[in-house]
């Protein structure tokens, strides 16, 4: 982290400091707010970071079938990323334990297999490798969601 990065830093995100060191010391990777905005396109209400998870999901999400391996389809890949998309409709609460699970547990995603349509599932996080988790942590960053419950500001910053 830089001296700039530091000088700059609320009070808010100073108390979000030891949770950002354990998460380096883990392997994750830093990205400054300016290197994270630049990863979302210019946009704060992307709060995703898609590029970053279009290629890791496609790299650690493979299908075992027959004693064969095969990639997930594209489609099935963006109908994941899809999923974490935030919608608030039915509250926080709700939106978030419906993002936990998908973090945790995966999703189910049906896909032909030579011939035989079946389900399997994709993984957001790698928890039998951990040294596959070498993701980027940005600080987190104040997004203002569109149909936010009541239109306050939520801090949200998704990565896998």
């Amino acid at each position: 982290m830089s001296r700039e990065d530091l000088i700059s830093l609320s009070e808010q995100t100073i108390s979000q400091l030891p949770a950002l060191h354990l998460l380096q010391n883990l392997g994750y990777n830093y990205l400054t707010p300016q290197e994270a905005l630049q990863m979302r396109a210019g946009r704060l209400r992307n709060i995703l970071l898609e590029e970053v998870l279009v290629g890791w999901l496609r790299e650690h999400n493979r299908i075992h079938y027959k004693g064969r391996e095969y990639p997930f389809s594209e489609g099935n890949i963006f109908s994941a990323i899809e999923a974490l998309r935030v919608d608030i409709p039915e509250g926080l609460v709700r939106t978030n334990e419906k993002i936990y699970d998908l973090l945790t547990l995966g999703k189910s995603m049906q896909q032909s297999i030579v011939g035989d349509l079946r389900s399997f599932t994709l993984n957001y996080i790698d928890w039998l490798n951990p040294e596959r988790r070498r993701n980027p942590v940005p600080v987190l960053l104040f997004t203002n969601l569109v149909r936010s419950v009541r239109k306050r500001r939520q801090v949200c910053d998704h990565c896998h």
